[in-house]
């Protein structure tokens, strides 16, 4: 690891509306994400 990256406080209700929306996305997305990730490995 090169860096920490510490969060801004100020920025914790944009965060954390940005995190809920990936949890929601994730799991949509994530077989078709991995399987994108195999095809490059080809």
């Amino acid at each position: 690891m090169r860096e920490t990256v510490t969060p801004r406080a100020e920025h914790r209700e944009r965060y954390d509306a940005l995190y809920a929306l990936y949890g929601q996305l994730y799991p949509e997305t994530s077989a078709t994400v991995h399987a994108l990730a195999a095809l490059q490995e080809r």
